[in-house]
């Protein structure tokens, strides 16, 4: 999600259009993927399901670009390969030209956080510890490698396809805004300020929202706010996502921000959280977090509040028995 701009409309008519195509055509991409059906649209690219026409067993999803967005899959798709061999990273399988569009091909994963939550409502504490854990894992991960994500959000975290060996595994997908927080010689890049927030705004973290540069540290802010959110279904500045015109609410959800007390933002969560926020906003633009220490709030959390780290969630008992929702997420992954 950006505040710039933007073509939306026309985006649209694309998507369309090319969802169409999928259904009149037997479209194979790269010779070896066809195409099955459309599982979510996005502001730059749509993903679909594909079989290997080689091997049906293969199922994979194939993110595919609108026509005016190619250059954005480009750059994604070289995240990934600059991200290839860590834990909680889809794997991708060929980046191809198709019919004006990019085609990324990767491999297909089971429902998002955003898809379990509408399944199982707000999020218990045992399950966003465990959820925690992961997640914080992934940004070291990603952040060793020198790009920062700069759009975390519940649907940008999936987990491994369900009734598979990684099924439990937190994955983090999406790349379209990731950028090096690295210059060519190595050193960290320079703040600056007057900047457009990116990624979206209930998460940014505030100096993002504020228009400032991003860093290694707006991540994991805004990782917290998230996890507040999957227990709590609500943050204070939510109700400015209602207002009209871009710039009128970045300035209403800054302010908010700004003069909302870490203490009341986690009034009623465990001491965790506060440590967790208080922390993030104490980092300075270049400092390298310290993901342990953010692990042990975690772990120290779960061995407090009694809570077994047995890596299951919410969801995990109840998925084993409700087909229905088992098939309505099957057509809903997406990364």
């Amino acid at each position: 999600m950006s505040w710039n701009v933007d073509n939306t409309a026309d985006r649209q008519v694309e998507c369309d259009s090319i969802a169409e195509q999928i259904r009149s055509w037997n479209w194979i991409v790269g010779g070896q993927y066809r195409l099955v059906d459309m599982m979510g649209k996005g502001s730059f690219a749509n993903v679909y399901s594909a079989v290997n026409i080689t091997d049906e067993a293969d199922l994979v999803a194939v993110k595919i670009s609108h026509e005016r967005s190619e250059d954005t899959l480009v750059a994604e798709a070289k995240v990934y390969d600059k991200l290839f061999g860590l834990k909680g990273i889809p794997r991708t399988r060929m980046y191809v030209k198709e019919r004006r569009c990019g085609a990324l091909v990767m491999d297909l994963l089971g429902p998002s956080l955003g898809n379990l939550k509408d399944y199982c409502g707000h999020f218990s504490l045992k399950t966003v510890f465990m959820l925690a854990d992961q997640m914080i894992s992934r940004l070291a991960s990603l952040h060793s490698r020198g790009y920062i994500h700069g759009d975390l959000k519940e649907d940008n975290f999936i987990l491994g396809r369900q009734e598979t060996i990684d099924e439990r595994t937190v994955y983090l997908v999406d790349f379209g805004l990731a950028k090096t927080f690295l210059l060519t010689n190595g050193e960290h890049i320079a703040p600056k300020t007057g900047l457009n927030p990116c990624g979206t705004l209930r998460y940014t973290s505030l100096n993002c929202t504020l228009g400032n540069e991003i860093s290694r540290r707006d991540d994991i802010e805004s990782l917290g706010y998230l996890l507040i959110y999957l227990h709590r279904g609500d943050l204070p500045w939510i109700l400015a996502e209602s207002v009209v015109g871009g710039d009128e609410k970045r300035r209403l959800m800054a302010d908010i921000k700004l003069h909302t007390p870490v203490k009341k933002l986690c009034e009623g969560l465990p001491d965790e959280f506060f440590a967790y926020i208080t922390y993030c906003r104490s980092l300075r633009f270049d400092e390298q977090p310290d993901y342990a220490r953010l692990r042990l709030l975690c772990e120290v959390a779960m061995h407090r509040l009694d809570y077994e780290i047995d890596g299951i969630f919410d969801w995990t008992i109840r998925l084993r028995d409700d087909l229905e929702w088992k098939r309505l997420l099957a057509l809903e992954d997406v990364f």
